[in-house]
């Protein structure tokens, strides 16, 4: 009797919004043969609510097999002795699920999902891949690090992330550059007489928007200000209403909240801002605003020091300098935005086009023996 071969190409996911690392994912996804497509099967966790544009929608709409379920996410609020002892009947069930789905092929799509990579090394033959999307830092750094030891191939989203992993071996580590769609709709100018500045992100305390606002007010409110997204499900929040209207700037400040239009909103601003207050391991928006023709306005760390080039894709401060950032405000002007942002457009169509992204991929498939 011949054994039936494993074929399963199995994704541990630990979201379920359409977020950066949601975003990727699909990248991904894309780049595997449409032949195998039917072998997909995305796991995403039932201990997070799903967002308003949720990744299990979108996957639906492209007929991709998702499962939502538990998994052993590592979160901070199971770092308790209760929230231990869920974590290993959480690795109990995963254990189960990849064993039904016959994994080939597992792959853990954020450092949150490695509990995943003991659990297949040790019941399944499966190769298994680890997508590093972030900084690893500290104690979940060390944690991170010994995890990794059970995969078998490493890819960062980006030099600086990759920096950050000190006990994973070199040899298996491989930068993958982020990449983001080329809209179909032309670009355009912003029709606005003002300067108009976008920033879109959750509103997670490190993500800057203190730094920002408290910088917007000390410009003297050089134009309009649209602040994207909302407060996260997991981790600190700022709350952005109230400090707008703590600083007296609700005249220059719009907040539009959770979007779907996000490129939209990109072609109605002049610049595009990331002012994070910690190292971004690499800034999905800088791209997507490169796309589309638009510079960007950035804390120098992390992975947006290795995209951006100051003065000519955009413009760099020092992370948490809000007088800094101030003085950049102050200074840009409708030219900087047009010149600076063909060459960003220019960069985006070099460095983070799917297709690059697709042909990187590929690479490692053909590596890892995927047919």
């Amino acid at each position: 009797m011949v054994a039936r071969r494993n074929t399963g190409i199995v994704f541990v996911h630990s979201s379920n919004e359409m977020y950066g690392a949601d975003r990727i994912l699909l990248q991904v996804l894309e780049s595997i043969p449409q032949t195998r497509h039917g072998d997909i099967t995305v796991l995403v966790p039932d201990d997070v609510t799903p967002a308003e544009h949720s990744l299990v929608a979108e996957l639906e709409s492209r007929s991709i097999a998702s499962r939502v379920g538990p998994l052993p996410i590592v979160r901070r609020k199971y770092l308790t002795p209760r929230g231990l002892i869920g974590l290993l009947e959480r690795m109990r069930q995963l254990d189960k699920t990849l064993r039904e789905l016959s994994a080939e092929i597992v792959y853990v799509s954020t450092s949150a999902g490695l509990l995943a990579a003991p659990i297949a090394r040790a019941r399944t033959k499966a190769v298994i891949i680890l997508h590093v999307q972030e900084i690893w830092a500290g104690g979940m750094g060390l944690l991170m690090g010994a995890l990794s030891r059970y995969t078998h191939h490493v890819v960062a989203i980006s030099e600086a992330s990759r920096r950050s992993l000190k006990l994973v071996r070199s040899a298996s580590v491989e930068v993958i550059l982020n990449a983001v769609n080329d809209p179909i709709s032309p670009r355009r100018q912003p029709g606005a007489a003002n300067l108009r500045f976008l920033m879109a992100s959750r509103w997670n305390s490190w993500k800057g928007h203190g730094t920002l606002l408290h910088a917007w007010k000390a410009a003297n409110e050089p134009g309009e200000l649209v602040i994207a997204g909302g407060p996260p499900e997991l981790g600190t929040a700022v709350d952005v209403p109230k400090l707008v209207h703590d600083l007296g700037i609700e005249s220059s400040v719009r907040i539009v909240g959770e979007t779907s239009d996000l490129t939209g909103l990109i072609d109605e601003a002049h610049f595009v801002l990331m002012p994070s207050d910690e190292p971004e391991p690499f800034g999905l928006v800088s791209i997507e605003a490169f796309a589309r023709g638009r510079a960007v306005i950035a804390s120098r760390a992390g992975g947006l020091a290795d995209i951006i080039t100051d003065k000519e894709t955009g413009r760099f401060f020092e992370r948490m300098n809000a007088d800094e950032l101030a003085t950049v405000l102050a200074e840009l002007n409708a030219t900087d935005a047009v010149e600076m942002g063909a060459r960003a457009r220019s960069q985006y169509e070099s460095e983070y086009t799917p297709e690059r992204f697709a042909e990187r991929f590929q690479q490692l498939w053909t590596r890892v023996g995927m047919q």
